[in-house]
């Protein structure tokens, strides 16, 4: 028989011992360590999913939700839900944690949440029938083990799209929004087109969810929801409007690279653009990994502001004053000039975009449709907007109907 050769000490302090003496103990015929579990499950801590969970803290609150949802002025308060759930249950709950786990009961649950966008696709009918021209679609479901979830949604208006037939100009932008919701992970993307008036109007807007199980995947900002979204797009009375038979049409963006692949799948004639400010920060976030110096407003005695360069490149008309620019920037910041250089001049720099005639006749070579437009910071403002008017705990059926009121 071999000797044992560990040994185990349990030490207990005397303000402790009374407390946890009957979760754990050991049996002294075989030395065998045994959980108490009636002790251990009617005692402790008892947190905000717990509570929301428990059928009996659920039943203390149900007299204070009227219909509608509406509170009745005899709920209980929070200290006299403290003492009910240590005498009922044994569960000892801070008051802050009963506030939380009752206002997420009181506001509805995330099987609540799931449930409204049953509701959704009937609103989008409703919608696309009083107000002509529009188009709404809901995505099919994916099945999860919660039952079938939300995958995505897609609303363009009536009046938006014929406001972009008649006097648009042929420049459309595109981007993506973080939603921040308690029950809700996902994206808006927002499609916004400008008027002869210089004015911006949201052409198009969809919403898509982000979660992930075991055994199945969702995402929100991918190739296919793109594609889907200037597909259904072109499915709407704009299809004609979007073919090249109209004319070059050119779309703004940033450097994403499942939102780039998607537009280019569902629009492959389109000419696509870099939004300025994004490639200005992916160009600092480049020098950041590369540790080298970022581009600079500002200069300093031995070295000037270097993201005049960057600017002056960018709006350069002809070869020569891109290339000055150009060999500006490579002399006080090679890393990114070698970083901006890579990538497609057409996609980003005036000169590209503006190329001379290209034959002994005279006729203007191909040309992108700028506008004299860089930036896609309108959509961005958009973005803040639809973030604003949608808080965490708004229901997320309600992000679509919000922003058609845009």
């Amino acid at each position: 028989m071999p000797v044992d050769r560990y040994h185990l000490l349990v030490k207990k302090s005397e303000s402790l011992a009374q407390r946890y003496k009957s979760y754990w103990y050991i049996d002294v015929q075989n030395s065998i360590t045994r959980h108490c579990r009636p002790m251990c499950t009617s005692v402790g801590r008892g947190t905000i999913r717990f509570l929301v969970n428990n059928e009996y803290f659920r039943s203390l609150l149900s007299p204070s939700i009227g219909d509608g949802g509406g509170l009745h002025p005899t709920r209980m308060t929070a200290k006299e839900l403290q003492v009910a759930i240590k005498s009922e249950l044994g569960v000892d709950a801070s008051l802050a944690t009963i506030f939380k786990a009752r206002s997420q009961v009181e506001s509805g649950s995330w099987d609540e949440d799931r449930e409204s966008y049953l509701l959704l696709e009937n609103w989008m009918e409703e919608y696309t029938s009083v107000n002509k021209g529009s188009r709404g679609v809901v995505m099919s479901p994916m099945p999860s083990s919660r039952g079938n979830s939300f995958r995505g949604a897609f609303l363009a208006n009536g009046t938006m799209i014929h406001l972009v037939k008649t006097i648009g100009l042929r420049f459309l932008g595109q981007d993506f929004c973080h939603i921040t919701h308690r029950w809700y992970s996902g994206k808006i993307m927002v499609i916004e087109a400008r008027l002869g008036t210089n004015t911006i109007i949201t052409l198009a807007v969809g919403v898509f969810a982000s979660w992930k199980e075991e055994g199945s995947v969702v995402g929100d900002e991918t190739e296919e929801n793109t594609a889907f979204m200037w597909d259904q797009l072109k499915a709407t009375g704009l299809n004609e409007w979007l073919s090249r038979d109209s004319g070059p049409l050119t779309i703004i963006s940033d450097r994403g690279k499942a939102i780039l692949a998607g537009v280019r799948r569902a629009m492959p004639e389109a000419d696509v653009i870099f939004c300025c400010f994004h490639l200005l920060c992916n160009i600092n976030q480049h020098c950041r990994e590369q540790h080298a110096p970022c581009l600079t407003k500002k200069g300093k005695r031995t070295c000037p502001a270097t993201e005049p360069f960057f600017w002056q490149a960018q709006s350069a008309v002809t070869v020569r004053q891109f290339d000055e620019a150009m060999t500006l920037l490579q002399e006080h910041n090679p890393v990114a000039h070698d970083y901006l250089d890579a990538i497609d001049h057409k996609c980003w720099a005036r000169y590209a975009q503006c190329k001379e005639p290209n034959d002994s006749s005279g006729n203007r070579g191909s040309y992108i449709r700028t506008y004299g437009v860089r930036c896609n910071n309108n959509t961005e403002s958009e973005n803040a907007r639809l973030r604003h008017n949608l808080s965490r705990s708004s229901d997320p059926s309600l992000y679509l109907p919000s922003s058609s009121q845009g």
